[in-house]
């Protein structure tokens, strides 16, 4: 997976306008300091990393003062300086906003490379800024989504279910349910698009009386909406369905497309497509959840990861690997 991301990065940051001058790495992007090594090699710049807490505009000063001059640089060459700021504990967005305007003041020729976990969504607000500035990498194929050339009139939800189970609305992470039932309820409507009340019930409250399953399904579909801070659900014709107002990037959808579309191809992009969706099985579905519909899907999919694996290693002539791979994944 690295190799084609880190290759698109490499080829995405050769080709940044000359105009650009803040570059935010993206937060889904694994590893930040694979984007910090890339950045390295296109040009020299100072490196701060920020671990402790900053209270205001002037801490991060006095942070950046020593780490010019533990990088040997002098005064004179401030205003062509390159940045990397790698934010491994959180900033105040005010604060980056402060600093971010400083540091275009004062810099005339270098790029801010800021890296963080969370996406800076404040920055859309200050025109002057975001006009300048730029999310690094994108790839809609490896769910690397450029925020900034979102709709606002629509909400931009990505959900990876391959692994332990994480959303993000709008670049910013879930990271507050409101219990384990309404992020499983997210997680079933997610991956089936289109259920019955009774499918839900049966699946989510499947030992509860009618009447009770349906209370306790509007308490959590209220809990639901107010972690996601919108409907995620409508209801029309006998079902509920995602809201068409969603921007949907599901990495289990795109994991099967993309095996279809290997099912069709040459034999040369067969190849490329199947370790493709070797390198998106970050993990089994949802292990951080447990029930039965959870269950189910990800034996599917372990199958299917085992068969894809199997394949991969036969057509590579490694046929004792293909065979303990396969055993692996499809227990």
């Amino acid at each position: 997976m690295y190799h084609w991301i880190q290759r698109g990065a490499s080829d995405q940051l050769l080709e940044i306008d000359s105009s650009i001058r803040i570059l935010l790495a993206h937060p889904q992007h694994k590893s930040h300091q694979t984007l910090i090594s890339s950045f390295l090699d296109t040009q020299p710049a100072v490196y701060l990393k920020v671990d402790t807490l900053v209270h205001n505009v002037k801490d991060l000063d006095i942070q950046l003062q020593i780490a010019y001059e533990t990088h040997s640089i002098p005064q004179s060459q401030y205003r062509t300086c390159s940045l990397i700021l790698d934010a491994t504990a959180p900033i105040e967005p005010q604060i980056l906003i402060e600093f971010f305007q400083k540091y275009l003041q004062q810099t005339a020729e270098g790029i801010l490379l800021f890296c963080s976990r969370n996406y800076l969504d404040l920055i859309e607000r200050f025109p002057e800024i975001k006009a300048v500035t730029k999310l690094w990498p994108t790839s809609n194929e490896w769910m690397l989504i450029d925020y900034l050339q979102r709709d606002h009139h629509r909400q931009l939800v990505e959900v990876y279910a391959l692994g332990s189970g994480r959303a993000v609305v709008n670049g910013n992470m879930v990271t507050d349910w409101g219990g384990e039932i309404p992020k499983k309820l997210f997680f079933y409507l997610i991956d089936r698009e289109l259920q019955t009340r009774q499918q839900i019930f049966e699946t989510i409250w499947p030992n509860l009386p009618v009447r009770e399953a349906t209370n306790l399904f509007h308490v959590t579909k209220r809990k639901l909406n107010d972690a996601l801070k919108f409907d995620l659900m409508v209801f029309g014709g006998g079902y509920y369905r995602l809201s068409h107002a969603i921007d949907l990037h599901y990495d289990v959808a795109t994991y099967i497309t993309t095996l279809q579309e290997s099912a069709v191809s040459q034999s040369h992009k067969n190849i490329s497509l199947l370790k493709r969706c070797a390198a998106m099985y970050r993990g089994d579905f949802l292990t951080g959840l447990e029930g039965e519909w959870v269950q189910i899907r990800r034996d599917e999919l372990r199958r299917t990861h085992a068969e894809i694996l199997a394949n991969l290693d036969t057509r590579n002539h490694h046929r004792e690997n293909a065979i303990g791979q396969h055993s692996r994944y499809s227990r």
